[in-house]
C-alpha cells in the first residue's frame, strides 16, 4: 500500500482504533467502540457480543442502541446465528 493511502483519514481512524484497543481493559475497550465505531463505520447503531463457550451463550459486550438494555445475554439455543 503506497503511503499516500496511509495518510487516508479513514485509514488514520483505523490505526488510532486499534492502538487505543491494544491498550485497554474490556470496559475500556467498550467505551472505545462506543465513542468511535459508528463514525468510523459510517453507521448508526452497532451491538457487540461475546460468546462464552463454556455457558454457550452470547453476552452483550457493548451497544449505541437506545433500544437495548445493557445487560443481555442469548443462550445458543435461542440464537438463530449459531444454528447455521
Amino acid at each position: 500500500m503506497s503511503k499516500n493511502q496511509w495518510d487516508d483519514p479513514h485509514y488514520q481512524k483505523l490505526i488510532d482504533l486499534h492502538k487505543a484497543l491494544s491498550l485497554l481493559s474490556l470496559d475500556g475497550i467498550s467505551s472505545v467502540l462506543v465513542d468511535q465505531l459508528p463514525s468510523i463505520f459510517s453507521i448508526r447503531y452497532f451491538t457487540l457480543f461475546l460468546y462464552d463457550k463454556d455457558k454457550r451463550k452470547l453476552n452483550l459486550m457493548c451497544h449505541n442502541h437506545p433500544d437495548i438494555e445493557d445487560s443481555l445475554s442469548i443462550p445458543l439455543s435461542s440464537s438463530l446465528v449459531m444454528e447455521s
